[in-house]
């Protein structure tokens, strides 16, 4: 396993553990599948395990394997605050109480915010994250950042509208491999990106908007070039990834890979394995 330190030193395995959907049976948490899973994850080395207040059952399933495991200080827990329920600014406090609860422990390493979708959320996790002294860190310019051999660029947003045209988008280089994340974007936005960025080509887009058919746009991908195309998606309403997505990457010369057909995608370059 591969690791990278965090803004604090900790090494981080370069693969998490995703526990939105673990192994059910009857319509309920398999327990003992579960934890054969994660154990078997941890043996590999990850230590990263990402969850959330939402998933069902998931905090309290990953709780328990770790407790009964003895891991918890080994491992990293990643989960979510569920600011769509919190209707007062004493509630995060009550969610959050309920969270270590499920996860049998005192801490949760990173806390990160769930599905941010309008203004009005977004200055309301401002207005809290001032009440209880957490710093926010404004993305206004280019900003680059290090992380072993891997330069960041994160771009500033340059839609305008909802969340989604507002997102942050990302360009992660290494070598002569690029790869480019632009969240949930739609057309436009990522038109106004190669407008006024100049992104490279690219060897790996993961798809804006889990293959929307908003997103994907022909004179971005004319631009950018992808060789690879990833779309992260799983089961949904809303019809992702659409035909219209899939045919404008595959038209721009694009190999698609999918995560609701492959599962976890691990794409290796470099010399070491058998790459240039």
């Amino acid at each position: 396993m591969q690791y990278r330190s965090d803004r604090y030193g900790n090494p981080i395995s370069v693969l998490g553990y995703g526990c939105m959907r673990f192994t059910q049976t009857a319509g309920k948490i398999d327990i003992d599948k579960a934890e054969q899973e994660i154990m078997e994850a941890f043996h590999a080395g990850v230590n990263y395990f990402d969850t959330a207040y939402v998933y069902p059952g998931s905090e309290a399933a990953l709780g328990q394997i770790l407790a009964r495991n003895h891991i918890r200080d080994q491992v990293n827990i990643a989960t979510k605050l569920p600011h769509y329920l919190i209707k007062k600014p004493d509630s995060m406090e009550t969610y959050f109480a309920e969270e270590l609860r499920r996860l049998q422990t005192d801490h949760v390493d990173y806390y990160l915010m769930h599905m941010l979708t309008d203004t009005k959320t977004w200055e309301r996790l401002v207005e809290l994250a001032g009440k209880y002294g957490i710093d926010v860190v404004w993305v206004t310019r280019t900003t680059l950042a290090v992380v072993g051999d891997i330069t960041v660029t994160i771009y500033p947003p340059v839609g305008a509208g909802d969340m989604n045209e507002q997102g942050l988008s990302m360009l992660g280089s290494a070598n002569d491999l690029d790869v480019l994340i632009t969240g949930d974007m739609r057309g436009d936005a990522e038109r106004a990106l190669i407008a006024k960025y100049p992104i490279p080509d690219i060897e790996i887009l993961v798809v804006g908007h889990h293959g929307s058919k908003y997103s994907s746009d022909e004179t971005f991908l004319a631009a950018v070039k992808p060789e690879i195309a990833v779309i992260s998606v799983g089961d949904n309403s809303y019809g992702h990834p659409t035909p219209e997505a899939i045919q404008r990457l595959e038209a721009a010369g694009a190999a698609v890979r999918r995560t609701d057909e492959e599962g976890s995608i691990t794409i290796h370059g470099g010399e070491e394995y058998g790459g240039e």
